[in-house]
């Protein structure tokens, strides 16, 4: 679990297909304790968060790209974003310590 989530945290921020892939990877992780899915559940959901943030806002980025795009569109992408790195920012911590937790028990 731990493997999977370090490569998840250490791959690039803007390749969001590969973190997805990576978060995929890591809620698939076989986990044998308590505290291992815990942590892997805390850290999948701070990360897909962080992920859907990304995605909606690249959207709204696009959208304003385009001529003719309704400000609705953007403004509705832009305010997923802002929610979901929101939910993101306040799951992280938990994730964090979680993942300490079990880091710290495995010594």
């Amino acid at each position: 679990m731990l493997f999977a989530l370090s490569a998840l945290r250490g791959s690039p921020a803007d390749d969001l297909k590969n973190r997805t892939s990576l978060v995929d990877a890591l809620e698939k992780t076989t986990v044998t304790s308590e505290r291992g899915r815990l942590a892997r559940d805390r850290c999948v959901e701070a990360y897909r968060l962080l992920v859907a943030a990304k995605v909606s806002t690249r959207a709204a980025k696009e959208a304003l790209a385009r001529p003719g795009e309704t400000s609705k569109n953007v403004l509705t992408e832009l305010s997923a974003a802002e929610e979901q790195l929101k939910k993101s920012e306040e799951v992280m911590p938990r994730c964090e310590e979680a993942a300490s937790a079990l880091r710290l028990g495995r010594r």
